[in-house]
């Protein structure tokens, strides 16, 4: 078998794929807001359905921060949508919405 540059011979290869993934985690999100927006807070929407963000959480964000996402089940696909609010809470930018694979 060559692998790149490297050929490998002898006995048998064995390959081992990971189990399946159980339980809950937590995810942490990391950000920096956009300078010029005086964005103050990050806010983030989340949920098992591209159209159904029925969940979130959010931290004071001024300068970078990191936000967790508590409770996800393992071996999912969760939807995450990031807006940026200001010092008055208006939601200034928000991202598209975007897959998340949770291990």
């Amino acid at each position: 078998m060559t692998c790149g540059a490297q050929t490998l011979s002898g006995g048998p290869i064995t390959l081992t794929t990971p189990g399946t993934l159980s339980g809950t985690v937590t995810v942490a999100l990391s950000a920096k807001p956009p300078g010029f927006l005086g964005a103050q807070t990050l806010l983030v929407e989340y949920g098992t359905s591209e159209g159904s963000l029925t969940q979130s959480a959010s931290a004071a964000c001024p300068s970078g921060c990191t936000v967790s996402l508590a409770g996800l089940t393992a071996d999912m696909i969760y939807y995450v949508r990031r807006s940026w609010k200001d010092s008055g809470d208006n939601v200034i930018r928000s991202s598209f919405t975007q897959p998340l694979a949770v291990r």
